[in-house]
């Protein structure tokens, strides 16, 4: 016959309650831990219509878009669709100088404060604009047929000559110089935003894309291409 303990169980089935308990209490809850990705590794899928740029300012992420579409938010989370004026496509946005400057078809340019209340400027250029970036003081945006313009503070715009007629698509700047891309492997670099210089990049493949870190400008392209300098 099973010995009898103070529960009224075999000793053997105590010692098994007992280790059950031990578990629950004692060992880390790993779902929990495992429900706490780091960032960049897990992805929410956040609604938005159609939707090209996003840029982050004055602890505010704006995202530009098709008609005009202008979203800001303050926590990647949660959004809220402002009033761009314009039903124009939106197609790149940057912040500085205390202000927001998105650009897009037909030579749109809007800037704003705050990112809720925006204001269309005067561009001067009826091409469309594609890519604008801020650095060393002035705000540059590039576009079609080698549009090249430059602000000092997003409301005034002045084209500079580029040298090209080519689509020129993204413009990143780092190291002390600006560096646009563009259609047929065309690469431009300035260090001011007006003077530029036509680089070979090697390729006749249009560049998509271009971006610095770390000392270096990565540009990337149709069919899979990635070019970096230096």
């Amino acid at each position: 016959m099973e010995e009898k303990t103070f529960w009224g169980l075999p000793k053997f089935k105590q010692f098994l309650y007992l280790l059950v308990i031990l578990l629950l209490f004692f060992i880390p809850d790993v779902s929990a831990q495992a429900q706490s990705p780091s960032p960049g590794s897990a992805w929410t899928l956040r609604s938005g219509g159609e939707l090209t740029a996003v840029t982050y300012g004055d602890s505010i992420l704006v995202a530009v878009g098709d008609g005009g579409t202008i979203l800001t938010s303050a926590d990647g989370v949660n959004w809220t669709e402002q009033r761009s004026g314009t039903n124009y496509p939106l197609i790149s946005v940057t912040y500085g100088e205390g202000n927001f400057v998105a650009v897009g078809k037909g030579g749109t340019i809007l800037t704003s404060k705050d990112g809720a209340c925006w204001t269309e400027q005067r561009s001067g250029a009826e091409t469309d604009l594609y890519g604008i970036i801020y650095g060393d003081g002035t705000f540059v945006a590039v576009g079609w047929d080698g549009t090249i313009l430059t602000s000092t503070d997003g409301m005034s715009w002045t084209k500079q000559s580029s040298g090209t007629d080519y689509w020129l698509v993204d413009i990143a700047y780092g190291g002390g110089r600006f560096v646009a891309v563009g259609c047929c492997g065309i690469v431009l670099t300035s260090p001011d935003g007006m003077n530029w210089t036509e680089q070979s990049a090697g390729t006749g493949s249009s560049l998509e894309s271009v971006a610095y870190g770390d000392g270096s400008y990565v540009v990337v392209g149709l069919g899979g291409l990635i070019l970096t300098s230096p």
